[in-house]
């Protein structure tokens, strides 16, 4: 069989971040399907009160006394890392 020839220089490698975190990747959807419930699918995209909405809610969650979030009853870090996300997205975003 002949090998197949793939130039993937300098091109993410996502095998790096899938193979060592799916459990954790799967966490972060997880309360990314209970914001979309809660409030609606990518409600996170609209205009914020506040530019520190999102930095101040990471804190907040990284800074719990309890390992999940009362009322989702996921994991904080989880919460926090989405957060994070959308922090940057809104950066992004406004430029």
């Amino acid at each position: 069989m002949k090998k197949a020839i793939k130039h993937n220089g300098g091109k993410a490698q996502w095998s790096l971040l899938l193979d060592s975190f799916a459990e954790e990747l799967e966490g972060v959807v997880r309360v990314l399907e209970y914001g979309a419930l809660k409030y609606a699918r990518d409600n996170w995209q609209g205009d914020l009160p506040d530019p520190n909405f999102y930095r101040d809610a990471m804190f907040r969650h990284i800074l719990a006394d309890e390992e999940n979030d009362a009322e989702s009853g996921l994991p904080h870090y989880y919460h926090a890392i989405c957060c994070i996300l959308m922090h940057k997205w809104h950066i992004n975003k406004d430029g």
